[in-house]
């Protein structure tokens, strides 16, 4: 052991420890633990209703974060610059396997997967990802000072992508070609201006404000939906193939989409968001302004049944657990605790308690009954969540608490902002509870149907025979 501590001790023999980056090691880590949670909460009802156990489809996943964790580690101690030699015959690699496969039995209507006896499956669309990475940065890293020049800085860059891209689509794995393809997105040059909301004094300045919005909110919808557009007739010369009939169809749900989404974002924006914002400082204003939580709560109780997706989500429960659990229950759950947020949310705004008091126990408890609940309700509860806070509570509900805020002098940064993060937790609990209590009810019926049993028996019997019992 001694000499073993004298021999990595001697840097200059084998060279230094490789030294952590921790701040950056600590964020990996987190986006991480958050991509598994999200994963577990997508796939917690699916894996139970198919499988009939929640974990299937996250357990192999935190197996396979271990050892990609591991896997990091013992590439920082490897000497980095061996990865040079390592570019080309990787990708050459990963083209083979990308060609091997296009041989391979189809799954699902299509031909992702290598068969290895022994061993499982194989996808080489991963391996592509990380050669096309690690090509990238060997020609960047020899070629930096001659990146402007179109033989040195596009054209590599566009055969290798190219070629990826390619025989990913003769898959066909369109997302893989997608995020093979976003690479070239440079996000440097995107910026984010924050709305500004406009006040409004009657329906007049309303309207002038819908009729000077609408063109924009059609240019911008356009714009955002000609690259799908676009790939999709790509992907529909090269791989798809689809009939006549369903491009009909297809494209009807895209002009219905796309009038959706202009009349939507039009009124959410120009309607909602001004009318919130007044409405939180007409009620913060006044000189009861404890009225701000239970009209807060009776807003937040009705607004939940505006979001398109709750009404969805809804009706999928109700299908899912066959009736057990109704879709109208299921919406009195979500507008209570939507409800219970939004009162929440208002005490903030009237008191500028930190958020994390009301975060941080409500999680440790929506966590904790989880453990005793049916794995059904808590997948449901995950799932509300997110629902819940949709579109409705970003455009009404967040302007609402910043009118509040500037009414009573919070700081709106600290006091107002949080009704998201409020929204999505609450429903964990209130439909966990619901199921803690249909659990309950469950237990006792069935405790009760041996003595009803017993009755009924009795009652069936002539009297004598009762007598003689």
């Amino acid at each position: 052991m001694s000499e073993l501590v004298r021999r990595v001790r001697a840097r200059d023999k084998f060279g230094a420890l490789p030294t952590f980056d921790v701040p950056f090691l600590i964020l990996l880590l987190l986006l991480l633990s958050y991509g598994l949670i999200m994963l577990f909460s997508a796939g917690y009802a699916v894996a139970l209703y198919r499988r009939g156990d929640a974990y299937t489809y996250i357990r192999p996943q935190l197996l396979f974060a271990a050892l990609g964790v591991a896997a990091m580690y013992a590439a920082s101690l490897v000497d980095y610059h061996i990865w040079h030699r390592l570019a080309w015959p990787v990708l050459a690699l990963s083209l083979a396997l990308l060609t091997v496969v296009l041989f391979m039995p189809e799954y699902n209507g299509c031909k992702r997967w290598l068969i290895i006896p022994g061993f499982g499956t194989l996808q080489p669309s991963e391996i592509a990802k990380f050669a096309v990475v690690l090509v990238f940065s060997h020609i960047i890293a020899l070629n930096h000072d001659r990146m402007k020049d179109f033989s040195v800085g596009v054209l590599p860059f566009a055969l290798v992508l190219g070629v990826v891209a390619a025989l990913m689509l003769l898959e066909p794995h369109l997302s893989g070609t997608v995020l093979i393809l976003g690479i070239v997105f440079n996000a440097s040059e995107s910026s984010y201006v924050p709305p500004i909301i406009p006040e409004v004094g009657d329906s007049v300045e309303l309207w002038q404000l819908f009729s000077e919005g609408l063109p924009t909110y059609l240019h911008e919808i356009a714009t955002s939906l000609l690259p799908i557009v676009v790939m999709f007739g790509i992907f529909q010369l090269a791989a798809l193939h689809i009939d006549r009939r369903t491009l009909g169809r297809i494209g009807v749900g895209l002009v219905y989409t796309y009038i959706g989404l202009v009349l939507f974002l039009t009124g959410a924006n120009i309607g909602f968001m001004p009318a919130g914002n007044y409405l939180g400082q007409v009620l913060g204003g006044q000189s009861s302004r404890w009225l701000l939580i239970p009209i807060g709560m009776l807003i937040g109780y009705f607004i939940v049944r505006a979001e398109p997706a709750v009404y969805v989500l809804n009706k999928q429960v109700e299908e899912v657990t066959d009736g057990a659990i109704s879709a109208g229950t299921m919406g009195a759950a979500l507008s209570a605790g939507v409800a219970l947020s939004v009162g929440l949310a208002m005490v903030r705004v009237l008191t500028g308690i930190s958020i994390l008091w009301f975060l941080i126990p409500g999680y440790l408890f929506a966590i904790s009954i989880s453990f005793v609940v049916p794995k059904l309700y808590t997948a449901i509860a995950f799932d509300a969540g997110g629902v819940a806070s949709g579109p409705m509570t970003a455009t009404f509900l967040l302007p609402l608490a910043q009118g509040a805020c500037i009414a009573v002098g919070g700081n709106i940064v600290t006091d107002a902002f949080g009704v998201v993060a409020m929204v999505a937790m609450t429903p964990l609990i209130t439909v966990q509870l619901m199921g803690l209590v249909a659990q309950l009810k469950t237990r006792k019926a069935r405790s009760a149907q041996p003595l009803l049993d017993t009755a009924a028996l009795l009652a069936e019997l002539p009297d004598d025979a009762i007598i003689e019992l």
